[in-house]
């Protein structure tokens, strides 16, 4: 086994974590390609800064659909964590008031976060 498969696994299993804590299962669409989108980002940080012409694109390649299909499963699975009030979970996920109970995250914020925080975590781990 490589370190770079451990690594891909141990990011995968950490973003599944965090997923989870959030109210998303791996019975939405969005689940997976958040969990493929942000090792995605993981690998090109650049990418979430410009979603609609490399983020998007890219991912829904990997993921074998289509970018509108992509965008919507990732709105749902955000509807899915704002719906069900899970907002105190993400700012506890990062230890600091992230979004506001009236706010609501960006496709683009949410990954970058979310992101930026399994970076973080694997490498205060070691």
């Amino acid at each position: 086994m490589s370190y770079e498969y451990d690594k891909t696994v141990e990011y995968s299993n950490k973003i599944s974590e965090i997923l989870i804590t959030l109210g998303v299962f791996p019975k939405y669409a969005g689940y997976n390609y958040l969990r493929k989108g942000i090792l995605y980002a993981i690998s090109c940080p650049d990418a979430v800064n410009n979603l609609s012409k490399d983020f998007y694109p890219n991912v829904a390649k990997i993921c074998n659909t289509s970018v509108g299909k992509l965008q919507s499963a990732i709105r749902n699975v955000l509807e899915v964590i704002y719906d069900r009030g899970y907002i105190k979970k993400i700012n506890g996920i990062f230890g600091f008031k992230v979004v506001g109970e009236n706010d609501k995250l960006t496709s683009s914020e949410f990954i970058a976060l979310l992101s930026n925080e399994v970076l973080i975590n694997k490498i205060l781990s070691r």
